[in-house]
């Protein structure tokens, strides 16, 4: 008898693999792996028996049935009553019990061939249940060695991710640095731009105060030394009173809030006081709320208006700062309030700090590493934001000195003219006769600010070439220099013109062609926006005696718009000896510059004795002859050396060496 075996499905194993996967988790897995195998084999091995059982019940209920019905029969026969005589009705009987002994024989060999079948069968469930056994302990073995594998692969990816993290990490900080020097570039554009706002302001105040002769009774008292008292938190602490302004003497005091101050202010005993400064707005704003320091601060000065009748004060703005958006905002809205506040009065001035900030936000090259206090930058630009304070509130003008025109006379072997040609002016065409006047003797040197924008234009003719071409002989074909670069991508007509005079004098730009400027930086920083327009040019044939060309960066202090530049030269010459007749002048001494030497040479400027002798300058009367001339310019020479005397150092002397090759410097034009 032929039976179906249903098929089970196999079982499913999922395995959970992370990143972090240790050898804990392995243990689990393979737990977890085991018990559904045997959960599997148990529930397959119980359905299997109940089968079977399930059959050989059947199958014995029928041989059991069919051999009932053979006893039942034949005990029929045995109790049917005999009559020997009828031997055909015995004959039928006997063959029927002969047929069913047949077939009770055949039953049982039946019986035994299902049994024998059973015991087959179980024995090929028991082989095929250690085959799967076999089956799932190989698939165990490769899972295990999946999980190694992969376990492998995490730890070299997660390797790969660090490494490739790292190097983003660093490609990201050169980002980031370059970003910070253009946005320190640009703040520095920023600072000029608001100095020379402020520049701007300083001299509509000195007009004002030269030119208007009805000034209040407040400001006609004020005696020539004016005092003031200056009050205020540790940031004045880097500010050197006394090297403020030489007009004013000034005394300093340290108060960290508007009650120190309160009580610095009365404990101050002095009869007459013509300025009070107050810096004093910051440390309060971190315990109290704008308003309640307005109010305060009103009542300082109400106070100090008392105690000093016609007493004029001076209150310094809250500083920037960094890293606490609400201290910062505060700060804010404090100015704000006190600039409406004191919008209309004469007495009380307004120091702005706004040249710390760039659209805003603070500055972080003014403040210290904690974002509060300022460094020595920050110092700096406080003071001179007070210093322009203090001479606008008590009329005290700044040194001012009119240009007056001056003409050269004497030239040498290269020709310089120092230029500064105004927007409205067009000298070209007396340039262009001195050029041709001394070009062919000479070789030609022009510098200065000729306001002319003449972007990467080329100043030479691309591909001259008179090889092949019938024209003089006398002709010189321009050389094929290096192109040059510029920032300034813009030409205005005043460009052009300049273009074409230096191709007509075979006269070339220093400025992105030279080391030292290959990229031609910026030279003029306006509120409009930068610009190239102050310009070395030189002939072609001395180019090669240039060793580089340098733009320095914007300095506020030295020029109101203007950079530096300088280049160096190397002149071939002889000496010779020669019996000189006359006076000689002597040399002027070299000094030694580092990067402090400009702090030290304004603090020598505004001191007390260089401040009489440019005093004195200013009020001497120059006549327009040679020998009134000659007097001014020693007097103002004198001015920069004793200047320079207190402030700079002296190199020391070094041997001299004759070469035939001599290296120039000092053409420095700001």
């Amino acid at each position: 008898m032929e039976h179906s075996k249903e098929e089970s499905p196999e079982p499913e194993f999922s395995v959970a693999m992370d990143e972090n996967t240790h050898d804990t988790s392995k243990e689990n897995i393979a737990d977890s792996n085991n018990n559904l195998e045997k959960n599997w084999v148990d529930a397959n091995l119980i359905d299997a028996l109940e089968k079977i059982n399930t059959y050989q019940q059947s199958v014995e209920n029928d041989l059991q049935l069919k051999i009932q019905n053979v006893h039942d029969m034949f005990s029929s026969i045995q109790n049917q009553p005999k009559n020997t005589e009828d031997t055909f009705t015995v004959t039928p009987y006997q063959k029927k019990i002969s047929e069913l002994q047949k077939d009770n024989q055949s039953l049982e060999l039946q019986l035994k061939i299902e049994r024998n079948n059973e015991a087959l069968n179980n024995a090929n469930f028991e082989c095929a249940l250690q085959h799967e056994r076999s089956l799932v302990s190989n698939l165990r073995k490769e899972l295990e060695s999946v999980i190694t594998t992969s376990t492998k692969e995490i730890a070299f990816n997660s390797d790969n991710y660090e490494a490739k993290k790292k190097h983003q990490k660093s490609e990201l900080t050169k980002t980031v640095r370059q970003l910070n020097m253009q946005v320190s570039h640009r703040q520095d554009e920023n600072m000029s731009i608001k100095s020379q706002l402020a520049n701007l302001y300083d001299d509509q105040i000195n007009r004002r105060t030269n030119t208007n002769p009805d000034k209040t009774e407040e400001k006609k008292c004020i005696p020539d030394i004016a005092t003031a008292l200056m009050v205020g938190t540790s940031n004045l602490k880097g500010i050197n009173e006394k090297k403020i302004t030489p007009a004013v003497e000034i005394t300093k005091v340290i108060a960290f809030t508007i009650d120190q101050a309160k009580e610095k202010i009365d404990e101050y005993e002095v009869d007459k006081l013509s300025l009070v400064i107050l810096h004093i707005i910051t440390n309060d704003l971190t315990t109290k709320d704008p308003a309640t320091c307005l109010k305060e601060i009103q009542l300082l000065i109400t106070d100090i208006q008392k105690k000093w009748e016609k007493v004029l004060c001076i209150v310094s703005l809250a500083t920037p700062r960094l890293g606490n958006v609400v201290h910062h905002t505060n700060g804010q809205i404090i100015n704000a309030m006190l600039r409406q506040s004191f919008a209309q009065s004469l007495q009380v001035h307004l120091v702005d700090h706004s040249n710390m900030c760039h659209e805003g936000m603070s500055m972080a090259e003014f403040l210290a590493d904690d974002g509060y206090h300022l460094n020595e930058k920050g110092t700096s630009q406080l003071a001179a934001n007070m210093k322009r304070m203090i001479h606008a509130t008590l009329n005290i003008p700044f040194p001012y000195r009119e240009r007056s025109d001056r003409k050269i006379e004497k030239f040498d072997i290269v020709f310089l003219a120092e230029t500064h040609i105004g927007p409205e002016t067009d000298i070209f065409d007396g340039i262009e006769r001195d050029v041709l006047n001394f070009k062919n003797n000479w070789n030609i040197l022009l510098c200065g600010d000729f306001n002319a924008r003449v972007g990467s234009k080329c100043d030479f003719i691309v591909d001259d070439d008179n090889n092949y071409v019938p024209i003089f002989d006398t002709y010189q074909s321009d050389r094929q220099n290096l192109l040059r670069n510029s920032y300034d991508t813009k030409i205005n007509t005043r460009g052009k013109d300049l273009i074409d005079l230096c191709i007509s004098h075979q006269l070339r730009f220093l400025n992105g062609r030279i080391i030292g400027d290959l990229f031609g930086k910026y030279t003029c920083y306006k509120p409009v926006g930068a610009s190239v327009v102050d310009y070395a040019i030189m002939s072609e044939s001395a180019l090669n005696q240039v060793l580089y060309f340098k733009v320095y960066d914007f300095i506020p202090t030295l020029s109101d718009c203007h950079s530096k530049i300088e280049w160096n030269m190397s002149a071939h010459f002889t000496t010779t000896h020669t019996e000189v007749i006359g006076n000689i002048l002597p040399l002027s001494c070299n000094y030694v510059w580092s990067d402090d030497s400009s702090n030290k040479f304004q603090d020598a400027l505004s001191s007390i004795d260089i401040q009489k002798m440019i005093f004195d300058f200013e009020k001497s009367n120059i006549q327009n002859s040679a020998d009134s001339v000659n007097a001014a310019a020693i007097k103002l020479s004198n001015i920069f050396i004793n200047a320079a005397d207190k402030s700079l150092r002296k190199p020391r002397p070094k041997k001299i060496t004759k070469h035939n090759c001599h290296k120039i410097t000092g053409l420095i034009m700001i």
